[in-house]
């Protein structure tokens, strides 16, 4: 799937313009162009950029700098000047979050649209019946957080760099798992004996998402899953194997999944040891796949739409000692365990 987003149109006739591209193996590309009106002279403006998003592009009323936004995501990014010519832009900014932006008339001023982006975590007090800030890790603004099944250790995604971090529940021996990637880190899971972590990101190519696995101590960081298959959530089986909810995207849209026998969505089981891996039989169109604290339950729903945007239905409950699945009669929705394992919320 590709498209143009037109960004601006000079003095001299000339349209500047972003072709984008959602492509299986490469995710979410895009490339800044330039063409005359008339369609001739078009020409890549930056051929060695590395793909990142271009969220916004102005050249200066003297044709001298085009300049533009570009982010690890679509939602923001940093500021930078292309000088007329070359194909080596100068960062402007470092760090921040901006995704629109106007030149003045004279070219001495530039205007930017930005915004510090941070996620605050809160602690519920049942003892009270009140939401507090819990400030495990000042300054490193966390969100997915899971604690280890002892409650000892915590993990969890500081954002907006999507990086997995863990560290003891108060904050101290805190330790970077991940170097940022194209899609950061999700659903971070632990296994039932507090040793490792399981999770869900891209491979430095992009699309497909893939299952990673990494101990508490930060060795080991390995890649599990080696398909062609989308993974979206993760959870433990208690004899240490690895439960994915997969689907197979379809080869004209990575964000779309195929519909024949060979693409369903489904759940696998993954084995660490060898990386072979089983459907877990009846778990068609079964996805949120999340394990109880001692490994020894999995949960799962139903869904309806498309994953990024479905919509979960009917809840259903695996027991790994039986090897039967039950209905639970409770409203389907993204739900957690509690940390003895004994309710769900959400």
């Amino acid at each position: 799937e590709t498209g143009t987003w037109v960004w601006d149109w000079t003095a001299d006739d000339r349209i500047t313009y972003i072709l984008w591209s959602v492509e299986a193996g490469s995710g979410f590309r895009m490339e800044p162009w330039q063409i005359k009106s008339d369609g001739s002279e078009a020409r890549r403006l930056l051929p060695d950029w590395s793909g990142k998003p271009f969220l916004a592009a102005r050249w200066t009323p003297d044709l001298r700098y085009l300049i533009f936004v570009s982010g690890r995501t679509i939602g923001g990014g940093d500021i930078y000047a292309l000088p007329a010519g070359t194909t080596g832009p100068v960062p402007l900014t470092t760090g921040e979050n901006c995704s629109l932006l106007e030149i003045s008339p004279d070219g001495q001023q530039l205007y930017a649209t930005c915004a510090t982006l941070r996620s605050e975590p809160f602690v519920f007090r049942p003892e009270v019946g009140e939401w507090a800030p819990y400030e495990f890790a000042p300054g490193t603004s966390p969100q997915q957080i899971a604690w280890s099944p002892d409650g000892e250790w915590v993990t969890w995604v500081r954002f907006p760099e999507g990086t997995l971090w863990c560290s003891r529940t108060d904050g101290t021996q805190k330790l970077r798992l991940t170097e940022p990637s194209e899609f950061g880190v999700v659903m971070p899971r632990w296994s039932p004996d507090g040793e490792r972590i399981t999770f869900i990101r891209s491979t430095p190519e992009g699309l497909p998402l893939h299952g990673f696995v990494v101990s508490r101590d930060g060795q080991g960081l390995r890649q599990v899953t080696e398909d062609d298959f989308m993974h979206d959530a993760t959870a433990w089986s208690p004899d240490g194997r690895v439960v994915y909810s997969s689907f197979v995207q379809s080869p004209g849209d990575a964000r779309e999944w195929r519909t024949d026998e060979a693409g369903k969505l489904a759940l696998r089981v993954v084995d660490l040891d060898t990386g072979e891996w089983e459907e877990l039989p009846g778990t068609e169109g079964y996805a949120g796949v999340i394990s109880s604290p001692d490994g020894r339950l999995l949960l799962a729903h139903e869904w309806e739409g498309r994953p990024g945007n479905y919509l979960p239905t009917q809840v259903h409950l695996f027991t790994w000692e039986t090897g039967e699945w039950s209905d639970l009669d409770i409203a389907g929705g993204m739900l957690l365990w509690s940390a003895d394992g004994r309710s769900l919320y959400s």
